[in-house]
């Protein structure tokens, strides 16, 4: 680039280091001073001399950025290494090295005085974008624009500052845990509590959470991961919960809380019972909601049903998995047989429970009535005339609803019961009444809600293959379900009303006028069908509404009809089936028919005289 001299002349870059010019430096500043000197120099009495200077830029190492404040900034340093002041402004563009984002755009004005120098800093406001590119270590270049004249004898270079780049360094604020919200009560052991942790972080970081406790269980974080649902131990004691916060770059000081645990409830015993009644034994299974100090403690008691001796005696458990025990011992005699529990935590609490099974012989003799009992049913027994079984085991059992196929008419099952009996016994059976009992939680588990006399014993015919009801006395005093059987099978407590089923028959023919009858059948297997409503041109309007599945009508015009059937239950169910009925006009077709008796002597009469006029008129 060429130089202008105090003469407006160009003077080339070659030219001016040839006569000891120096534009040394990043920023290469070329002040042409023009001195006067007094008086005269030579023969021409004065002279110019051209004098040069330049300057030296200095520019920070690192952009550095401020996550609070979405900003950030680096310094750039100019000196004038003149006699004369300067003023320069400088426009920098910035952009990532990698990725090419735009930081735009800003423009720093130096006032440089003799011999002085001037510091700016540049800030640049940051989008989220340029926040999440911009970490720590990644590299910015900027070029600057230094275009035009500054001052009269000054002009800037625009090589000396392209290509630098700078190192980013991000200023992070630590975040901090404010608080750690929980309920102050003291927490059930077993039970659950809920722990907020509540951070703040200045620059809006998303943090993470470091938390130890020692004791108990985390259950479950929130998606933001600062609630958290924690489980105590079944100890009473203190436990302390502490946490600290990461926002990726920092962590938090650590906070911390107590949580108090304390035990007040018994543990919690379940206990069933699993007879074998091939091997004449009885298994009974324990388990425990929460740990025990030790083996829980078992005793059985037994009560004959017949000549035999009460006896009990202590049982050895055995574990089975964690807060489970299981024993089995032999049954040599028929009765009630109760195991009672005895179970013990840790911090003394006491947790019982017992549980009886029902084990005897029915004698099925000729009119005599024996009584089988299981838990909540009983089933009284009469022999038929003849009967003569003795030593015969029946039982009555209840089966998981798993078990079994729930009927598709269904809605609601209460439980199902099974009756076993050698084949001699059913045999000799004359007849048996079943009584089963419920309770409001099995009419509240009814779906869709409905009544207590809304429940039904059924059986599942296995020759139909399918369940059939049985006329059922329901007890809303005692709870009790009542009804009497002739066979023993498996039977089922349900709660909901079935559709009758029902066909309209085949497709009928007739004329008009001509006197239809109309023959359908109807089947409900829970109840019985009471109305049976037929529309017979499929208008929508029922015609005629009758208690007997026969009707009979009368079409009046031909055409083709779709009868259709609506059958109603004394349980207000519906059912429905329509059929064809072709009606064609009536039997007599059009065409010349004899005159009627009194038509011929008429007719006689008519030509005669048509025969005398025409004679007249030949003769007149």
């Amino acid at each position: 680039m060429g130089l202008l001299s105090s003469k407006g002349e160009k003077v080339d870059e070659d030219e001016a280091e040839s006569k000891g010019l120096n534009l040394g430096g990043k920023l290469k500043l070329l002040i042409l001073v023009a001195i006067l000197i007094g008086g005269s120099v030579g023969a021409s009495g004065g002279a110019t001399i051209y004098g040069f200077t330049h300057g030296a830029v200095t520019i920070s190492d690192t952009f550095e950025v401020n996550a609070a404040a979405a900003s950030g900034s680096f310094w750039v340093e100019l000196e004038n290494r003149g006699l004369f002041p300067l003023t320069l402004d400088v426009t920098f563009e910035l952009r990532t090295v990698k990725g090419g984002l735009e930081l735009g755009s800003q423009t720093a004005a130096f006032k440089l005085g003799p011999r002085g120098s001037d510091k700016q800093t540049l800030t640049y406001a940051l989008t989220p974008e340029l926040m999440a590119a911009l970490t720590n270590g990644a590299m910015l270049t900027f070029t600057p624009s230094a275009k035009g004249t500054y001052a009269w004898f000054i002009k800037i270079s625009e090589k000396e500052l392209e290509d630098e780049q700078l190192t980013v360094t991000r200023i992070n604020s630590r975040p901090a845990i404010t608080d750690i919200i929980v309920d102050p009560s003291p927490v059930e052991a077993g039970e659950t509590a809920t722990i907020e942790v509540v951070v703040e972080d200045a620059d809006n970081d998303r943090v993470t959470l470091d938390y130890t406790i020692d004791g108990g269980s985390l259950l479950g974080v929130s998606e933001n991961g600062l609630t958290m649902t924690w489980q105590a131990p079944y100890q009473a004691d203190n436990f302390t919960f502490k946490v600290r916060a990461f926002d990726g770059i920092d962590h938090s000081t650590w906070n911390q809380t107590t949580l108090r645990v304390v035990d007040t409830r018994a543990p919690t015993i379940s206990l069933t019972s699993e007879p074998d009644l091939e091997q004449e034994a009885l298994t009974f299974q324990l388990t425990s909601d929460e740990p025990l100090l030790g083996t829980p403690t078992a005793r059985l008691s037994f009560s004959p049903t017949r000549n035999a001796t009460n006896y009990t005696l202590d049982l050895n458990l055995n574990a089975t998995g964690p807060n489970q025990w299981q024993t089995q011992f032999d049954t040599p005699d028929l009765g009630h047989y109760t195991v009672s529990i005895l179970a013990v935590d840790y911090v003394g609490n006491v947790g019982q429970a017992q549980t009886s099974t029902m084990i005897d012989t029915v004698n099925l003799l000729a009119d005599t009535e024996s009584v089988v009992e299981g838990a909540n049913m009983s089933l009284s027994i009469t022999g038929a005339a003849g009967a003569n079984v003795t030593e015969a085991i029946v039982t009555i059992t209840e089966i998981p609803r798993t078990a079994r196929e729930v009927p598709e008419d269904v809605a609601a099952v209460g439980r199902f019961l099974e009756i076993e009996a050698p084949a001699a016994f059913k045999a000799g059976l004359e007849s048996a009444i079943l009584v089963v009992n419920y309770t409001t939680a099995d009419v509240a588990a009814l779906e869709p809600p409905l009544t207590e006399r809304d429940l039904k014993i059924y059986f599942y015919n296995e020759s139909r293959e399918r369940w059939e009801r049985q006329d059922t006395v329901v007890d809303t005093v005692n709870r009790t379900l009542t009804t009497t059987l002739d066979h023993l099978s498996l039977f089922g407590v349900f709660g909901e009303n079935v559709a009758p089923s029902v066909e309209a028959g085949e497709a009928l023919k007739g004329e008009v006028g001509q006197e239809l009858t109309f023959t359908a059948t109807a089947v409900d297997v829970d109840g019985e069908v009471v109305l049976y409503e037929w529309d017979f041109d499929g208008d929508g309007v029922y015609d005629v509404n009758l208690t007997v599945a026969t009707a009979t009508h009368t079409y009046e015009g031909p055409g083709e009809y779709t009868a259709r059937l609506r059958v109603t239950d004394n349980g207000g169910a519906t059912g429905f089936d329509t059929l064809m009925v072709s009606i064609a006009s009536d039997s007599q077709s059009p065409g010349w028919s004899l005159p009627a008796p009194g038509w011929g002597l008429t007719l006689a009469g008519l030509a005669l005289a048509i025969g005398l006029a025409q004679v007249r008129r030949r003769t007149g």
